[in-house]
């Protein structure tokens, strides 16, 4: 409980540090989301002590979350992969653009 409950304020965290990526923030956002769906679910077990109902309950979770931890990851990391790839191109060619226009040096002597 407190490891879920851990990773949940982690990825809270991480959700402000990334502001500004909605990418990045979506997989930090719902892995936070999980985190303290499963946190909310042990304090559950713990107070009430039905441990099938538990299992029953998250045990249907589990593709959700399967989903969601191994799928958004690398889909959110290749979104913003390519920004930054596109970011660096535009970059690259408007200080191509500012060196060509330049006047050439005169002739060293």
């Amino acid at each position: 409980m407190f490891l879920s409950a851990s990773a949940g304020w982690a990825n809270i965290y991480g959700v402000w540090v990334w502001r500004g990526k909605p990418y990045v923030q979506v997989f930090y956002g719902a892995v936070a989301v999980i985190a303290w769906v499963y946190s909310c679910g042990y304090i559950w077990l713990i107070v009430t002590g039905d441990r099938l109902q538990w299992s029953n309950l998250f045990g249907n979770l589990g593709p959700v979350v399967w989903l969601l931890v191994w799928n958004i990851p690398p889909i959110a990391a290749a979104r913003s992969r390519r920004a930054e790839l596109e970011h660096l191109k535009r970059s690259t060619a408007f200080i191509k653009q500012k060196m060509d226009s330049r006047t050439e040096l005169p002739p060293v002597s």
